[in-house]
């Protein structure tokens, strides 16, 4: 069987070194340095698109974490220093963005089909990693990009879809099954699947 996705690994000390730092760069970046919103950008914005994408397809994905960075700066001082991991709270205010981006683009899009003038919409999905997601449960995908883009611990997984440890673990297990399951399928119809 091919490995579809590797395990993530993490060092206690060194995620907690990362937390900290992510900490001091939130609080930074709503204060306003544009030194401290560059390195937060640049930690999390491509996760943070991939986390996007899951939901509601690349042609959205950086609009809502343009958003999600703007809501931060929007809101009290209190609340982003009480922010214990900044990243599963990213991952949060993300997943809340592009459901509500999703339903607005399905209420534009009723209103351009009742109105005779619908467009197919364009989720935007490139390469195989992506077709193999798309083909998943939004619970599985959105779990198994997570943990795999940010290497979070089901405990960190479970914080950032507002879930049991166990419903985490759980949806995480099956979407890992069912990738594994349509890449074997892909090789035994001799179809590409270098996925990962």
């Amino acid at each position: 069987m091919s490995k579809v996705m590797a395990e993530p690994r993490d060092n206690p000390v060194e995620q907690a070194a990362r937390i900290q730092e992510d900490r001091a760069l939130l609080v930074a970046f709503h204060r306003g340095s544009d030194a401290a919103a560059e390195a937060l950008w640049s930690r999390h914005a491509g996760t943070l698109r991939a986390h996007a994408s899951s939901l509601v397809g690349a042609s959205l994905a950086d609009d809502v974490v343009q958003a999600v960075f703007l809501q931060v700066l929007g809101l009290r001082r209190k609340t982003v220093k009480q922010v214990r991991d900044p990243s599963p709270w990213l991952c949060t205010l993300t997943r809340h963005a592009a459901l509500n981006a999703r339903r607005q683009r399905q209420r534009r899009e009723a209103r351009e089909e009742h109105g005779a003038t619908a467009a197919a919409a364009d989720w935007g999905t490139s390469g195989e990693l992506s077709a193999l997601l798309d083909e998943l449960p939004e619970s599985c995908r959105e779990a198994l990009v997570l943990r795999h883009a940010y290497g979070f611990t089901l405990e960190r997984l479970a914080e950032a879809l507002g879930v049991s440890r166990s419903t985490a673990a759980d949806r995480y297990a099956r979407g890992l099954a069912l990738a594994r399951v349509r890449v074997d399928q892909k090789e035994a119809q001799g179809e590409p699947h270098h996925v990962g």
